[in-house]
């Protein structure tokens, strides 16, 4: 999937969590943790994601993998980024539940800078200042298997407003 169209997607995703009341924020005002205001792009050769953040706590994403037919789209948390998966430390750390082929599956997202003069390198080896892993748990059914995305990404620059 391209850029242009995972924004579009990532808009129509941020627009429904707008007007849905089924929607609710993920942690509310007090949340502890939370992620920039940029949006940030990152993934790999056969995945890559969009994430923007909602509100404080809480952004919407949108995963397009190659294993799965159409993009997963949803919320998750911001969490404690060194109490998340196997003692790994990061800058951000999203965690929550995704619906994928109809079942509900667990999803952390950690994001860490590169190291400085290391940048974190794709599969098609262009630099990229953060590094970014998905874990996605297996069904509860044992279907799909779990899954874990390793990429790299940036923060977008801000859009120009009033334009």
């Amino acid at each position: 999937m391209h850029l242009p169209r995972l924004v579009f997607v990532l808009l129509l995703a941020s627009a429904m969590t707008w007007v849905s009341p089924s929607v609710a924020p993920a942690q509310g005002a007090a949340a502890p943790y939370d992620f920039p205001e940029r949006m940030f792009h990152g993934g790999n050769a056969d995945w890559n994601i969009l994430i923007e953040r909602q509100a404080r706590g809480e952004v919407v994403f949108v995963l397009d993998h190659d294993v799965e037919p159409e993009p997963v789209i949803g919320t998750l948390a911001s969490v404690d980024p060194d109490q998340t998966v196997d003692g790994m430390h990061a800058r951000h750390a999203l965690e929550g539940t995704v619906r994928i082929h109809g079942q509900d599956r667990d999803m952390k997202v950690l994001l860490a800078p590169a190291p400085e003069g290391q940048p974190c390198r794709d599969r098609h080896r262009r630099a990229f200042p953060f590094a970014i892993m998905a874990f996605i748990r297996g069904s509860a059914d044992g279907a799909r298997r779990a899954r874990v995305l390793y990429g790299c990404g940036k923060f977008l620059p801000r859009a120009a407003r009033g334009r």
